[in-house]
């Protein structure tokens, strides 16, 4: 079996902003006429596959027809109770496991560069016995980690960069991402977010994207941005 091609893209909590990041980095993929596939393996908390609402729609959504020749989206499993994929699946009747999605995935993959977007947080449970991070040391892929740059942020942060060196599961890059907290000054924001930047650099020891352009501007700079992170991805 060939050596898988590509990045799970995992997050310090759920809704921080990875289905975001995957879009953002398939579009970037096809903007440089590189082979990619966003690939969601396990969803809640929606009505089915094809659900648009879903990320697999998301990812479309950031996709002109001109880029369909170079990039793709798949979505393997989803379920309608919006929980960890094993309490999720046990309410419809149904089982997963990790050598199932590893065979799919693996198949939708063919020979394309994989973004592959977990459910929720690294160590978000599988199965009863299985845990996201077991999904990806059994994948053989680096991690970049989706933060969203807040106060309160750091400790879910370095605790899952700690999983990581824990496993030896290489850790790609983190994306930051950011929403206004209320209460909180520009200057004392920008110290704090700037001071999260700069420890992750030192713990994680890997490229630090400080803010994840949206997905709808369109400058230079942003879509650069985008670019530098694929390209430190996929060399």
């Amino acid at each position: 079996m060939s050596e898988l091609q590509g990045v799970f893209i995992t997050g310090t909590d759920t809704d921080v902003g990875k289905t975001v990041v995957t879009a953002a980095l398939l579009r970037a993929f096809a903007r440089q006429q590189k082979k990619a596939v966003g690939i969601k393996p396990v969803q809640t908390g929606v009505y089915g596959l094809g659900d648009p609402s879903g990320d697999a729609a998301r990812y479309s959504a950031a996709l002109s027809p001109v880029h369909w020749e170079w990039v793709s989206t798949s979505e393997m499993y989803a379920f309608s109770l919006a929980a960890s994929p094993n309490l999720a699946a046990a309410t419809e009747g149904k089982t997963i496991s990790i050598a199932m999605l590893q065979s799919e995935l693996r198949e939708n993959v063919e020979d394309r560069f994989a973004l592959v977007e977990g459910a929720g947080g690294i160590m978000v449970p599988l199965t009863d016995r299985e845990l996201t991070i077991d999904l990806v040391e059994s994948l053989g892929l680096p991690v970049l980690l989706v933060v969203e740059n807040r106060i309160g942020s750091v400790n879910h942060a370095l605790l899952s960069i700690a999983m990581l060196k824990q496993r030896d599961i290489p850790l790609a890059a983190i994306v930051c991402t950011h929403k206004d907290d209320a209460g909180v000054s520009s200057d004392e924001m920008r110290y704090v977010l700037d001071s999260t930047v700069r420890l992750l650099e030192k713990e994680g020891d890997v490229y630090v994207l400080p803010y994840m352009p949206g997905l709808w501007d369109h400058t230079d700079d942003s879509e650069k941005a985008r670019e530098n992170v694929c390209n430190i991805l996929e060399p």
